[in-house]
């Protein structure tokens, strides 16, 4: 069988076994609920105030 029936090229298989023993990111957006008014929202920020609230 022929590297082009094999569907990836020798060249880039390496690239190809990096891609795939990256672990994916999870969890990008957490819940939270904002400690000065208690509306629940997702963020991917460490801040606990809703954006209504970042900006008074």
């Amino acid at each position: 069988m022929s590297e082009k029936d094999k569907g990836t090229c020798a060249c880039t298989q390496k690239l190809l076994d990096v891609i795939r023993a990256a672990k994916p990111k999870k969890d990008l957006l957490k819940k939270v609920t904002c400690t000065k008014c208690g509306k629940v929202f997702w963020t991917n920020m460490d801040n606990n105030l809703c954006f209504d609230c970042r900006e008074n």
